[in-house]
């Protein structure tokens, strides 16, 4: 399973860590070939990554990106090497967009809670702005999601 992460941050620091951990808890050898730094919302270098990745003499059966722009990417570059999705490869996206729904395959993708986000931003800035004390509990807020399942992961 491999990962192309975006842009540093703390978010793609968070992501990329929860990615480590996982491949660890499930036992499996984390290959550093399969571990990729892209840009957020850059299809064209997901799209080098992701054949750079196909051209391995093991190349990885499933392939996370950092959003849903870079999903486009990501297929584009599986699509050249004449492979198929999901029976080659497996790619997974982040943002929910409804763009890469109506795609072909459609996008197996984690939607963010857009909306809450906002809301939660907007009323925090609103609590500095005028200098309400933000309790430290609150300093690292978690919004959830849930995953769209597409046409774009293989069922094993």
């Amino acid at each position: 399973m491999a990962y192309i992460y975006g842009d540093s941050s703390q978010v793609t620091t968070t992501r990329l860590n929860s990615y480590r951990d996982t491949i660890k808890e499930l036992g499996i050898q984390l290959q550093p070939d399969y571990l990729k730094q892209g840009r957020h919302l850059d299809s064209e270098i997901t799209e080098k990554l992701t054949g750079e990745m196909m051209n391995l003499l093991d190349p990885p059966t499933c392939i996370i990106v950092p959003d849903d722009l870079s999903a486009i990417g990501a297929m584009n570059a599986v699509k050249k090497v004449g492979k198929t999705i999901p029976d080659d490869i497996s790619i997974v996206g982040y943002d929910g967009i409804q763009m890469t729904q109506l795609m072909n395959p459609s996008l197996t993708t984690f939607c963010q809670n857009t909306y809450e986000i906002g809301r939660t931003a907007a009323d925090l800035l609103i609590k500095i702005i005028k200098k309400i004390e933000i309790p430290f509990s609150q300093h690292n807020i978690i919004v959830g999601g849930h995953l769209i399942k597409g046409n774009t992961v293989k069922h094993i």
